[in-house]
């Protein structure tokens, strides 16, 4: 029997720090609304 060794967690944003995120990009601009909405996606698909 071969013995494996156990993998680690991955380190995840609590909702906290995730809302922080979301609230940094200038909501004025159109850059600013695209980057909340690539991030939304990300934290979405846990990228």
């Amino acid at each position: 029997m071969k013995i494996t060794k156990r993998k680690k967690l991955p380190v995840v944003l609590e909702l906290v720090e995730a809302e922080r995120l979301i609230k940094q990009p200038n909501k004025r601009y159109p850059t600013g609304k695209r980057n909340i909405a690539i991030m939304k996606v990300m934290l979405n698909m846990g990228l």
